[in-house]
């Protein structure tokens, strides 16, 4: 009888092949699912708009959110892993939802993001918080929802408006007290003012961009850092 073991390394790889192949099937199940109400429109009630009308909606969706297709599986890969990025986007409301949980779990654990105990508690605070939303949507929604709307005080739907503030901002710092990487952080905080304050001021319908630019700013000047970082370390090395 013979026994097969595996190595960290070959255990990882075999990680990442069997979620690759899960990820791409349920990612494609999921896009022909979400195909399938226009389908069912399109060909069984004749409510086709035509080619023209579709290409010029694609082409409009494309020109505002096409750079988000790059710059937002790049920003939440690191704190995501492999599998927590194939959840994430099946799931939805990443940026609100999944990815203050995942840093809060990895936080929590003290799991530095783009290791694999990061991932592998990514994926256990994703899988959470799709359990916790979906359980609470069928039963304060679903169930209760007009209940609840009918006897809260309106101090406290206007308190609404900043639920979502509070969680983002709550996870920033954590995330910041997390890398402690100072630098980035100014960077990034930096851009986003001149974005926020100075290019939308000027350029409104700049908005779809104010992501992307930021991202791909802070990410460009911490490259640029850490080179030059590299360049002294070898020079004083040869000295």
């Amino acid at each position: 009888m013979t026994t097969h073991t595996h190595t960290p390394t070959s255990a990882g790889a075999l990680f990442d092949q069997r979620i690759n192949r899960w990820g791409r099937l349920t990612i494609g199940l999921g896009l022909l699912i979400s195909l399938a109400g226009p389908i069912y429109l399109f060909t069984v009630e004749g409510l086709f708009p035509g080619w023209a009308v579709i290409g010029t909606s694609l082409f409009a969706i494309t020109t505002i959110f096409a750079v988000n297709w790059i710059v937002e599986p790049a920003t939440y890969f690191p704190m995501l892993g492999v599998a927590g990025t194939y959840q994430a986007w099946l799931v939805g409301n990443i940026s609100n939802k999944l990815l203050p949980a995942a840093i809060t779990a990895q936080v929590a654990t003290d799991a530095k993001p783009g290791t694999r105990k990061a991932e592998l508690v990514s994926i256990a605070a994703i899988s959470g918080a799709v359990i916790i939303h979906v359980t609470s949507l069928v039963l304060f929604v679903a169930v209760l929802g007009t209940w609840i709307v009918s006897i809260l005080p309106e101090r406290v739907e206007i308190a609404f408006g900043y639920i979502l503030p509070a969680i983002l901002g709550a996870v920033l710092v954590q995330l910041l007290m997390a890398l402690r990487d100072w630098f980035t952080t100014g960077i990034a905080l930096l851009l986003g003012g001149l974005v926020v304050f100075g290019l939308l001021a000027l350029v409104p319908g700049a908005a779809a961009f104010a992501l992307p630019i930021v991202v791909v700013g802070t990410v460009t000047a911490a490259i640029l850092r850490g080179r030059a970082k590299h360049r002294r370390a070898s020079t004083d090395s040869s000295q």
